[in-house]
């Protein structure tokens, strides 16, 4: 077997091309990451077989509402991440990391079809725990030093970084900058804690990417992605780096610490 890894800046034109690239090497299946990807590798082909990996709520896109309850995914199967109440759960666990973390910095990716919708959700959230919450947008490398420096300027304790592809792929760089501010953080995926992030709550990305290889192996088999249902992956994970807290000086709540699926330390 032969893989051909691509990654992009997310940028649409980027993705448009490396789908076409795929397309025109006739490989035998396309795994995509992220909505973006999976709208891409779609527009390219309606022939070879489609695998979404990771890929955020499709209930919530235009794209693939009309994708799912046309019939338009013939060439179209995997697992979908059902993300409706992550984020506001994110800000509650984040809320209770440490003494007087009342206003909060929300980082989100202004190119997110998903993002305005969760950021919504989270300042309802925010509403009832009685939290302050600062949205920061970010759509390129070039705005995330003026974000962070905006959030110190609010006067930000922490800060909730949503998920989104491009943030996935700059997340040594987010640490990087929230040790810089002295920020903790809480990200949605446990890769980030390997980084040095503070906190996560995600999905256990081994186990998700394990089902979308298996999504892989029955097309190779000879299975049509049609015949094979989308899987909706629901189960997150809230992880600690007490590595990372005491960097900060930073003394985790013990019932916080209860609530963990796991420590790093």
């Amino acid at each position: 077997m032969i893989l051909d890894y691509r990654e992009t800046e997310k940028e649409g034109a980027a993705l448009t091309e490396t789908a076409a690239v795929l397309v025109r090497r006739r490989v035998d299946v396309i795994v995509t990451c992220g909505g973006r990807a999976t709208r891409a590798a779609q527009q390219a082909t309606s022939a070879i077989p489609i695998v979404i990996a990771a890929t955020t709520d499709p209930n919530r896109s235009d794209f693939f509402f009309d994708m799912l309850v046309h019939g338009r995914r013939k060439n179209v199967t995997g697992v979908v991440l059902l993300k409706t109440d992550a984020a506001p759960t994110a800000l509650e666990l984040l809320s209770q990391a440490g003494p007087g973390f009342d206003r909060i910095a929300v980082l989100w990716d202004s190119r997110s079809a998903f993002h305005p919708s969760r950021l919504n959700a989270v300042e309802n959230a925010a509403r009832s725990l009685g939290v302050q919450v600062r949205p920061v947008s970010a759509g390129s490398l070039s705005d995330l030093m003026p974000a962070f420096a905006a959030m110190q300027h609010d006067a930000a304790k922490a800060i909730l970084i949503l998920g989104s592809p491009y943030f996935f792929a700059e997340r040594r760089r987010l640490v990087e900058l929230a040790a810089k501010f002295r920020l903790p953080t809480m990200f949605d995926s446990r890769d980030a804690l390997e980084a040095g992030g503070l906190m996560s709550y995600s999905p256990n990305h081994a186990v998700l990417f394990g089902r979308t290889a298996a999504y892989v192996d029955k097309i190779l088999r000879g299975a049509t992605p049609a015949n094979l249902p989308l899987e909706q992956f629901s189960k997150f994970e809230f992880v600690i780096n007490l590595n990372t807290a005491k960097t900060l000086g930073l003394t985790i709540p013990p019932s916080l610490l209860r609530r963990a699926d796991q420590i790093i330390q």
